[in-house]
């Protein structure tokens, strides 16, 4: 049964992120993409764009990966370039009106600590910005846990639905770079 536990640990990790959530009914799932449900945001919509576009140029990289490593490699140090631009943009702008919370996030969903409960199998949306990169995602999630701690605050654990492809990647591609991360973290404290 340890086993499974590890498994589960190498798709699960602890992070901080800004968070926007509010309650949806069964008709704005039907009816709209999570990210409607939110007032519009520049910064958002821009981090977004570069990720759309990311996720729709990857095959061709790859391609290009394949005939040309080193026009790869130069196409690879541009893109990075122009994320590390905008992230700094989106850091500004989210900055002044937003505070980190601790998460804990998994490719199935998301837990964090609330003043205010959440009905348990309310549907809600959310929009999460992942501070390492101010990469962000819009999602519909369904609470499925909601504990009332000692503080009078309350640990709420929510499953995520209806993810798109892009977002999907994305949680799993920051994932992965927050456990290198703490890995890395890791092996320098032993050295």
């Amino acid at each position: 049964m340890e086993a499974v536990s590890d498994r589960r640990q190498l798709f699960r990790v602890d992070d901080t992120a800004i968070l926007d959530i509010m309650a949806v009914n069964e008709q704005d799932l039907l009816s709209q993409v999570a990210e409607a449900c939110f007032p519009s945001s520049e910064s958002f919509s821009l981090m977004r764009n570069i990720q759309s576009i990311d996720s729709e140029n990857a095959l061709l990289l790859r391609n290009i990966h394949d005939k040309s490593p080193e026009i790869s490699a130069y196409f690879l140090s541009v893109n990075k370039k122009i994320e590390t631009v905008a992230a700094v943009i989106a850091k500004q702008i989210v900055s002044e009106h937003a505070n980190n919370i601790a998460v804990d996030l998994s490719e199935g969903g998301i837990g964090f600590q609330s003043n205010a409960p959440l009905e348990i199998d309310q549907h809600y949306a959310i929009k999460i910005w992942f501070n390492e990169k101010m990469t962000g995602i819009a999602a519909y999630v369904k609470v499925v846990a909601c504990q009332e701690l000692d503080d009078n605050s309350f640990r709420i654990s929510c499953q995520f639905k209806q993810l798109s492809d892009v977002d999907e990647k994305l949680i799993s591609r920051h994932i992965m770079q927050v456990q290198a991360k703490q890995q890395r973290m890791k092996k320098e404290l032993i050295d």
